[in-house]
């Protein structure tokens, strides 16, 4: 396959890694999470699904957003921990901080969705 642009490439790589599924809120109250760095309540950190995780996604930035692409309530996050039990592939597991970005401080809610996101290529 041939690309006419690095834009085009960069497109299509990114549009073959996306992600659609729900949002869980995720209390690791500073636990040691998969990628070796404690994960806080207070910070925008993610868990995704050990289907779709790899070491080599520790540390990589990611938005998150309510519904598709297009729409302003987004949170961005760092990959910090798998969800290996509570998760199927392509959810998402979202901190205290991050998830009340996309739902409101004080919902009562623990799932959202759906929500859309890309992982690095």
């Amino acid at each position: 396959m041939l690309f006419k642009s690095i834009a085009s490439l960069a497109a299509f790589a990114v549009a073959a890694i996306a992600l659609e599924d729900s949002a869980h809120l995720f209390l690791p109250d500073g636990a040691l999470g998969a990628c070796g760095e404690p994960v806080l309540d207070t910070e925008f950190a993610a868990a995704i699904s050990s289907v779709d995780f790899s070491l080599s996604l520790c540390g990589q930035t990611i938005t998150v957003f309510l519904g598709d692409e297009t729409s302003s309530t987004k949170v961005d996050v760092v990959i910090k921990d798998n969800c290996t039990l509570a998760c199927h592939k392509n959810q998402i597991e979202l901190t205290q901080a991050a998830f009340d970005v996309l739902v409101g401080v004080g919902s009562p809610d623990q799932t959202v969705g759906p929500v859309t996101y890309n992982l690095p290529a």
